[in-house]
């Protein structure tokens, strides 16, 4: 299970684009994910990773492995580089040629020195055949932990352990098993945290001049769950560049502003009673955030989010 967070903006290659793309891998590293980040800063992996042949553990448990990935022509790129200081400013310059494509991966060593198998993950990303077209995209697995907040007293041991034969580090409190109070335990448990993410996200739209986006979280494969309805992945034409119906819908949606205009605007989106928060963006695009947090945006409340959005589906996909 993972929150997907995505954005995409019309804007062609050159000056906006590195300034576009340089604020969401720096914001998303800075207030997403600050506790991966320190974690590069302070205890990052430094060994190179062999993908064809198992080397023996990377490095010590805790430390972060982050892989930087960029793409000048090609939206695919073949190898990526070990996350450092420099390596990050690098990528950075790097991104006043417009590169088709930009991301970075954080995995944490477990107790066996090896990374876990779920990571998190930040890009930028142009289409292939619409280059002016950007996408913004972050995943957060819920495995991990974020801004742990361990009881008084708790010893650095206490605070990170590692399950048996390795694996993603948890919180655990002074007992053991216990979990700690707070934010801490993996963001499906912290309205906190998913309120400050979303805040984030919102900002970044408003930035950047979103006129397409959303949040919302993705169960593993086979899992029959309500929020992988109406479907996943979006692709590119029901995400922005197609700007006369909108085609999927989830816990955060953003429609562009020709769609808000047929909808009736934020003053009908709010009377619907289907959102929790209605913004109208610089743009002219809405915001619509269906729930407080993604764990109340149940079966009930995604067929109410349906019928708001009525005037403005290309299909429906009420279940």
């Amino acid at each position: 299970m993972r929150l997907n967070a995505e954005l995409m903006a019309e804007i062609p290659p050159g000056g906006r684009h590195a300034e576009a793309a340089r604020g969401w891998l720096d914001g998303v590293l800075a207030e997403v994910f600050p506790d991966l980040l320190e974690g590069l800063r302070t205890r990052p992996v430094t060994r190179a990773v062999d993908r064809h042949f198992d080397t023996g553990p990377l490095g010590e448990p805790g430390q972060m492995l982050g892989e930087i990935w960029v793409g000048v022509t090609n939206p695919v790129p073949r190898r990526g580089v070990l996350y450092s200081r420099a390596s990050w400013q690098r990528m950075l310059g790097s991104l006043g040629k417009s590169p088709m494509t930009v991301s970075i991966s954080i995995r944490p060593l477990g107790g066996n020195g090896y990374p876990s198998d779920q990571s998190a993950y930040i890009q930028v990303r142009r289409h292939i055949s619409e280059p002016e077209w950007l996408r913004f995209t972050f995943r957060a697995p819920a495995s991990f932990t974020w801004h742990p907040r361990p009881r008084p007293g708790a010893t650095a041991a206490e605070v990170l352990s590692f399950p048996p034969g390795g694996g993603v580090p948890v919180v655990a409190g002074r007992d053991a098993g216990e979990e700690v109070p707070g934010p801490g335990n993996g963001w499906p448990k912290s309205p906190e945290l998913q309120d400050r993410w979303a805040g984030f996200v919102k900002r970044q739209a408003a930035r950047i001049g979103a006129c397409a986006g959303l949040m919302t979280e993705r169960m593993p494969a086979g899992s029959d769950t309500v929020l992988q309805k109406p479907g996943w992945p979006p692709n590119t034409a029901m995400l922005g560049t197609r700007r006369d119906a909108l085609y999927r819908y989830f816990w955060v949606t953003i429609i562009p502003p020709e769609l808000a205009v047929r909808l009736g605007g934020a003053e009908a989106a709010t009377a619907s009673g289907a959102f929790c928060e209605v913004s109208e963006l610089p743009d002219g695009s809405l915001w619509l955030r269906a729930t407080p947090t993604l764990t109340e945006f149940t079966r009930d409340r995604l067929l109410a989010v349906s019928r708001a959005l009525t005037p403005v589906l290309g299909i429906s996909q009420a279940r």
